[in-house]
C-alpha cells in the first residue's frame, strides 16, 4: 500500500510535550530521548505497508508512546483489519485511547490496552507485530520473555520489526558496574540468539536521535 503523506495534526505540540515529560519521569518506560523521526517510523511499519494482502490482518503494537508510529500503522490499515495496542503508560495510554475514539483515527478497529506486554495474548495470533519497548531498561529475562512471545503469537510469515540505538548497550556496559554489567551482557546475548535464530535482518536509520537499528524478522 503506497503511504500518503500525513499532515501534522493539532495535537502534535501537546503529543511532544507528554512524551517529554514521561522521558522525564519515568525513563524506564520510554528509554528515548525524543519521538521516533518519521523515518523510523517508516522503516518500523515498512514491511506493513508492502504487504497487499485482501484478508483482515491483526498488527500488534508493543510501547507505543505517544503514538508516532500507531500513525504510520493506521492509515495502513484496511476496514477489516484489527490492531492492538500496547502502552505500560497510564497517561500515555490514556491519551491513546482517547484519540483512538476520535475523527483521526475512526473507522478502524484499534484496542488500546493499558497493562505490561505480553498479558491478555496467551490465546491471540498476529500478521505483524510493532515493537518499541526499550529493551536495554529491562531485565534480562522480560527482554527474553517478550521476544519468545513474539515468536509464539506471530503466524507463519507473520512480520515483527524492532529497533535498537546503535552502540547505546556497548557504550552503557563501559561504564557499568558489575550487576549493570551482567544484566546488560546477558541482554545482548538474548537478542543477538534471537536475531541468529530468525535470520533478523537489520536496516540503519540515521535520521533518528539517536541513530538506531530497524531489526525485521519473518517467522
Amino acid at each position: 500500500m503506497r503511504r500518503k503523506q500525513r499532515p501534522i495534526h493539532r495535537g502534535a505540540r501537546k503529543e511532544l510535550v507528554s512524551f517529554l515529560i514521561q522521558a522525564a519521569t519515568q525513563w524506564r518506560l520510554t528509554g528515548a530521548l525524543l519521538p521516533s523521526s518519521a523515518a523510523l517510523c517508516h522503516a518500523m511499519t515498512d514491511p506493513l505497508a508492502r504487504d497487499s494482502r485482501a484478508a483482515s490482518r491483526m498488527i500488534l503494537e508493543v510501547g507505543a508512546g505517544t503514538g508516532v508510529i500507531t500513525e504510520e500503522i493506521v492509515p495502513l490499515m484496511s476496514p477489516r483489519d484489527r490492531l492492538v495496542v500496547y502502552e505500560l503508560s497510564e497517561r500515555l495510554g490514556e491519551r491513546l485511547k482517547y484519540r483512538a475514539k476520535g475523527p483521526e483515527w475512526s473507522g478502524r478497529d484499534i484496542e488500546i490496552r493499558v497493562k505490561p506486554f505480553p498479558e491478555g495474548t496467551e490465546d491471540e495470533h498476529y500478521n505483524f507485530a510493532v515493537c518499541s519497548l526499550p529493551f536495554n531498561n529491562f531485565p534480562a529475562y522480560m527482554v527474553h520473555i517478550c521476544l519468545k512471545t513474539f515468536s509464539k503469537i506471530l503466524t507463519p510469515g507473520g512480520v515483527l520489526t524492532f529497533y535498537e540505538y546503535c552502540h547505546l548497550r556497548n557504550l552503557r556496559l563501559q561504564f557499568a558496574n558489575r550487576k549493570e554489567f551482567i544484566r546488560l551482557r546477558r541482554i545482548d546475548r538474548t537478542v543477538k540468539s534471537f536475531l541468529k535464530t530468525h535470520h533478523g535482518q537489520c536496516r540503519h536509520v540515521l535520521i533518528n536521535v539517536p541513530p538506531a537499528w530497524v531489526y525485521t524478522i519473518r517467522f
